[in-house]
């Protein structure tokens, strides 16, 4: 499978841009996000590795601005990790998925990763990470598949913290097509 996708948020100042290959070697994200306002503009590039089975096995991202921050992390089977120099983050001991501020890809991951049977939900520790300052912390979060659609499916989401919640269609590679109030997708090949 190799699929391109790009998102746009509804008050136009968001977009992402995902090339997503999986292949004998893995799966393979490379993506970018961009947020176009006048008081805090920014490019972040996102590459995300992951074994045959959605698992998380090394997280790079990078501002293309004049901050050049960037963040490395690794993760093993288990969710342990570590970040670009191998130092342990036991924070985020027990997270298996990731979750990026403005990503709807991010939401794939888990997703596939689950492989939940319509009517299934699971509770599931994930490493946020918040842009534009690339900060990571542990959340608590609920996927539920909800239903099976000619497209693909709807997935519910839901922050165990913050009681935020929502249900978004997505195709039959599990790539969301609309994330209420938030993000559509505008182009896919």
């Amino acid at each position: 499978m190799e699929r391109e996708v790009m998102w746009v948020s509804l008050d136009q100042q968001k977009f992402e841009h995902l090339r997503l290959v999986n292949n004998k070697y893995g799966i393979l994200a490379d993506g970018m996000i961009i947020h176009l306002n006048s008081e805090n503009s920014y490019r972040i590039r996102y590459r995300i590795q992951c074994d045959s089975g959605w698992q998380i096995r090394k997280l790079e991202m990078n501002r293309l601005d004049a901050s050049d921050q960037s963040l490395v992390l690794h993760c093993d089977r288990k969710g342990h990790w570590t970040n670009g120099q191998g130092k342990a983050v036991p924070t985020l001991n027990g997270c298996r998925d990731i979750d990026i501020y403005y990503s709807p890809f991010t939401n794939t991951l888990a997703i596939r990763r689950l492989g939940l049977s319509q009517g299934e939900s699971a509770d599931i520790n994930v490493a946020f990470i918040a842009i534009p300052g690339l900060t990571v912390s542990a959340v608590y979060q609920r996927y539920t598949y909800l239903d099976t659609t000619p497209e693909g499916g709807v997935y519910r989401y839901e922050s165990l913290a913050s009681g935020f919640t929502t249900e978004f269609p997505v195709d039959s590679d599990k790539l969301l097509i609309e994330y209420p109030k938030f993000f559509r997708r505008i182009w896919a090949r």
